[in-house]
């Protein structure tokens, strides 16, 4: 007998981990009136502390189960909380048995396939999980989808598209932002006839002002205008900027959103 797990896993390169999909079967041969169990877990190396583990109960003869580590894909998965997290690229392995639930004994495998690990303390598992588990169907659902997006947007360093540009500014002076701006990028256009630059990449400017966010709470502590080319991040909660500049001293502020994750 045989147990076959795809994809076939190299030893590098490949992670898996909660959320990531298999499909598993076995060529056995049943025995009549009896019910059996595939089992399929995630080990981390070298503790062998589980991550994950589904049993795919009634299994069938000549069935080849379509699964997700850590997620029940149907009314016959049962899911065992993990023991404990990795590290990010520490080796893992797929450990994989039939069982004769019936006679109490393994009639394939345990058979096992090395991978990499790629969440390092199973809260996707925890989220996803959790979120099935709230639904009557347990199927993922949009507002399952819509969770894991709102932590994605937290945990994700973002990139950033420009919403808004103010040119000319000088002096002193404050305007509000777009809704769900999270950044500031300032561009200094004229700088001060005697300003006083430190040389190097990138150059330094002393006594150029001030860019100070605002939130409805009230003013966040002013941050030193010192590059040419210098981004602020900004709280949630922006919804204004004020600046204060040395005579002479002319910016561009850009607005930034972040771009949305797929």
């Amino acid at each position: 007998m045989t147990i076959t797990f795809l994809p076939a896993l190299p030893s590098t390169q490949t992670f898996l981990g909660p959320g990531y999909g298999y499909e598993v079967s076995s060529n056995f041969i049943p025995v009549p009136g009896h019910d059996y169990a595939m089992d399929v877990q995630l080990l981390r190396l070298p503790t062998l502390n589980r991550t994950c583990q589904t049993s795919h109960e009634h299994f069938a003869f000549e069935t080849h189960h379509l699964g997700h580590f850590g997620m029940p894909d149907g009314p016959n998965d049962v899911i065992s909380p993990g023991e404990g997290g990795g590290v990010y690229g520490d080796d893992a392995i797929v450990r994989c048995e039939l069982d004769d639930l019936t006679s109490q004994i393994i009639v394939d495998g345990p058979t096992e396939f090395q991978s990499f690990f790629y969440d390092p303390y199973t809260q996707l598992y925890l989220v996803i999980n959790h979120a099935a588990s709230a639904g009557a169907s347990g199927n993922f659902t949009a507002t399952d989808r819509a969770q894991l997006q709102a932590v994605t947007k937290q945990v994700v360093l973002p990139s950033y598209v420009t919403v808004l540009t103010h040119t000319g500014l000088s002096g002193d002076g404050s305007l509000n932002t777009q809704p769900g701006v999270r950044a500031l990028r300032v561009t200094v256009t004229t700088f001060p006839a005697n300003v006083i630059r430190d040389p190097g990449t990138p150059e330094y400017f002393f006594n150029l002002g001030f860019i100070t966010l605002n939130v409805q709470q009230g003013w966040v502590r002013s941050a030193r205008l010192v590059f040419e080319f210098q981004q602020y991040e900004a709280p949630a909660a922006l919804d204004s900027f004020g600046w204060t500049l040395r005579n002479g001293t002319v910016i561009n502020v850009e607005e930034l959103v972040p771009v949305q994750p797929l």
